[in-house]
């Protein structure tokens, strides 16, 4: 899969501010929501047939959020993800095919194939990574924000947090 099966714009690493600014339409954040719920859809497909070490949890339904976010995303700004990091990373301007051969445990993803899922980052992009645990990317927000704190260097930046809804209780006994 590419970022051309939906013709969507690649956003460059390190990017002015914010995306709207740089000329983006609302069909472009569409194209780029499009560009994830496919990928997602692809990457179910592909970790049914095995092709996917591990297990997956994918981002679909989620997809405003990521690109919601990332089309705010002004240069130096970046971004910690939790357990569901696709759409975050796409949205973030990780290239697909690189990003779908890390997932495969392939020598040309964003680590060599070696992070898979849960640890795929990027800093060329400012994608600070993913983790298995939910809510696990506040701790890593937390680190970079003290770090440029102290190189006193201190901007604001984004916190993908997502959450799936918690069923309630029954009431039938």
């Amino acid at each position: 899969m590419t970022a051309d099966a939906v013709r969507v714009t690649p956003v460059a690493p390190a990017s002015s501010c914010p995306l709207r600014e740089q000329g983006r339409s609302d069909i472009d954040l569409l194209a780029r929501m499009l560009l994830i719920r496919r990928f997602d859809e692809r990457l179910i497909v592909l970790h049914q047939q095995k092709l996917v070490p591990g297990h997956t949890s994918p981002y679909v339904g989620q997809e405003a959020i990521a690109v919601g976010v990332a089309a705010e995303l002004c240069n130096g700004d970046v971004v910690a993800s939790h357990h569901r990091p696709t759409g975050h990373a796409l949205a973030a301007g990780l290239e697909p095919a690189r990003l779908l051969a890390e997932l495969m445990g392939r020598e040309g993803g964003h680590c060599r194939g070696r992070a898979g899922k849960h640890q795929v980052s990027s800093l060329e992009h400012g994608f600070l990574g993913a983790n298995g645990v939910v809510g696990g990317g506040i701790p890593i927000a937390t680190g970079a924000a003290a770090s440029r704190c102290r190189e006193r260097t201190a901007l604001p930046f984004p916190i993908l947090v997502t959450a799936q809804p918690t069923p309630a209780p029954s009431t039938k006994r």
